[in-house]
């Protein structure tokens, strides 16, 4: 914080550090009348839109589609969506299996998923007043927002698998052995 110089100056402002009196009372004015009405906004039209939602489903097949993933083997094709589905929790409500939370894990450590959606810890840093409500609010907010990531997700992994499948093909003609764990390691890691 120090190091930083957060409780100074414009930051320290904005968060309502240290201030007193009049400053006070225009930090709270700034951050819950105008701060906290925004972030709500940007949310709605976000993470609680369907439309948004939807826009943001068929931008991930358009982007699937030209890459030339949607022309591959059908077969493939089903298989890696219900892969994709399984693993980024689309459809499911409560959590992931244990196999598919590894798998998430290693596909968030090859930066396959969750790679461009920015989450935020809050929607604004709101006084006491509207705490309960947002406390209240909080996973209903981090179950939409966690179905928006889980769409891009879905997506990424039928790609991820896609793609792993061609690199695989291609060694295989190559005359590489690709039941070699090594292999596909590299396999993996050229692919993310």
């Amino acid at each position: 914080k120090n190091a930083n110089n957060i409780a100074g100056g414009l930051q320290g402002f904005v968060r309502g550090e240290g201030k007193e009196g009049a400053e006070a009372a225009v930090s709270w004015m700034y951050r819950n009348l105008l701060l906290f009405p925004k972030g709500v906004s940007q949310l709605s039209k976000t993470v609680f839109s369907i439309p948004t939602h939807l826009r943001n489903m068929i931008s991930a097949f358009g982007f699937s589609g030209a890459n030339g993933i949607l022309f591959e083997n059908p077969t493939l094709i089903a298989k890696a969506f219900r892969e994709g589905i399984d693993v980024s929790g689309l459809t499911k409500l409560g959590t992931n299996t244990p196999r598919a939370q590894e798998a998430y894990r290693e596909l968030l450590e090859l930066g396959v998923v969750n790679s461009q959606v920015q989450i935020g810890e809050q929607v604004a840093n709101i006084d006491s007043i509207i705490s309960p409500f947002m406390r209240k609010m909080k996973k209903t907010k981090e179950f939409f927002q966690g179905k928006y990531v889980a769409e891009d997700d879905t997506f990424k992994i039928t790609n991820y698998v896609v793609e792993l499948d061609r690199l695989k093909k291609s060694a295989v003609k190559q005359g590489i052995d690709v039941s070699d764990e090594t292999v596909l390691k590299g396999l993996k890691v050229d692919a993310a």
